[in-house]
């Protein structure tokens, strides 16, 4: 096993901000591969170590990241409320794939993303140097393409999340167990007004710039779990897969049953008991084995 270490390093932004970041990389000099893990909406980037671990102890420099608001990415000269969900994708993954390539110049970026993460990536400009995408549990988050009852709850949450986004700078949504940690206001909003609309963040009346997203050219690993279905139903997950419409994409719907596990759902792709199974399969899909 190559022995593995870590920094924790700042991440400008172009609109002023430091975002946190801790890297891993191994002890001596091995082939330049880069990995950038995007996170899930509203997770801290220390939910990702064990998985960036793993990776830098099989060659890997490993980046991971806090989106601004969350965790240690905090800002004293922006508001919750003037936080958006676009600049997650435009600004801070655009930022972590920009330290990447100018720090470590890397042969092969890789970019690997959980659930939001996947939504987000087509609005970094920087998305056009990536060589591979592997999706964990990534979805469209219009309410109609769950089934029934969960497309109700969905639906609710947007409307709450709106109407709740008006009053605080940062929503509970841990308290309402929609995130692990409280959403800035703004990003909340944009997210909510997001699933109400059918074509998601692409509909063309939020004004975004998304024609990156069916130029991207790269292979792509999907992974979408059978007991996801409150957080990453299989229309959902296609609607987004839709969006990579050049992609060349491996899509794996996983049975925790088939991998020995209870339960796996939207969360525990991450965790080690997965290790020598799903995290293994991902280092050769990216190894071309």
């Amino acid at each position: 096993m190559i022995h593995v270490n870590q920094k924790q390093v700042s991440l400008p932004t172009k609109d002023g901000l430091t975002l946190a970041a801790t890297v891993f990389f191994p002890r001596r000099k091995l082939p330049n591969r880069v990995l950038v893990i995007g996170s899930a909406l509203g997770v801290p980037r220390y939910f990702y170590f064990k998985f960036a671990r793993f990776f830098a102890a099989h060659n890997f420099t490993v980046i991971t990241f806090d989106y601004r608001g969350i965790y240690e990415s905090t800002c004293d000269t922006l508001s919750g409320s003037e936080m958006k969900m676009e600049d997650w994708g435009s600004r801070d993954i655009e930022s972590a794939l920009g330290y990447a390539q100018n720090e470590f110049m890397p042969d092969e970026l890789i970019y690997l993303s959980h659930s939001c993460g996947g939504q987000l990536i087509g609005l970094a400009p920087s998305c056009r140097q990536i060589s591979k995408m592997i999706f964990v549990a990534c979805q469209q988050g219009y309410w109609k393409l769950w089934t029934w009852p969960y497309n109700i709850g969905v639906y609710l949450t947007w409307h709450l999340l709106d109407t709740a986004s008006s009053f605080v700078d940062y929503v509970p949504t841990k308290l309402l167990g929609i995130s692990s940690l409280n959403l800035p206001a703004g990003v909340a909003k944009q997210w909510a007004e997001w699933g109400k609309s059918p074509h998601y963040l692409f509909d063309a009346k939020h004004g975004l710039n998304t024609s990156r997203y069916h130029k991207l050219s790269v292979p792509l690993l999907s992974y979408n779990f059978t007991d996801d279905l409150l957080l990453g139903p299989p229309k959902a997950v296609e609607a987004l897969l839709k969006k990579y419409a050049s992609a060349d994409i491996t899509q794996h719907t996983i049975n925790p049953k088939d991998y020995n596990q209870n339960k796996i759902g939207h969360w525990r792709f991450f965790k080690e008991p997965l290790k020598d199974s799903l995290w293994h399969k991902t280092l050769k899909w990216i190894n071309n084995q």
